[in-house]
């Protein structure tokens, strides 16, 4: 189970960068996680698939990079265990939606690359 961090349901911040609330408003998922759209790139077919599932995401990042922060993810759609977890990243900066999406599908391609290789 995760725990997840919030003050008096004030917005949370993390490196100066206020944390998206969530759909509902707050800070804090729902017990049975906050439904999203899960974009997934195919590097066989150079595709993008959607689908809606429902996830347990940290208030607060991890990590934080240059551009980016990252926050411990809970994919629900996906089967109890390792297979659940992931890191969501979200953009600092104005970054155009195109632009991630590009990033987003190069990283598949690298990963596709290293195993190849």
């Amino acid at each position: 189970t995760l725990s997840y961090q919030h003050t008096n349901d004030q917005p949370i911040r993390y490196a100066g960068v206020k944390l998206p609330p969530l759909k509902s408003g707050s800070q804090v998922p729902p017990p049975n996680g906050e439904l999203v759209i899960k974009h997934i790139y195919s590097h066989d077919n150079n595709s993008w698939t959607s689908k809606h599932i429902r996830v347990h995401i940290e208030a607060k990042p991890f990590a934080e990079g240059m551009d980016r922060v990252c926050y411990l993810l809970k994919d629900l759609s996906m089967p109890t265990g390792d297979a659940q977890s992931h890191v969501a990243k979200r953009i600092m900066n104005h970054e155009t939606i195109m632009a991630y999406f590009t990033d987003c599908a190069t990283h598949v391609m690298a990963g596709a690359l290293a195993r190849q290789f």
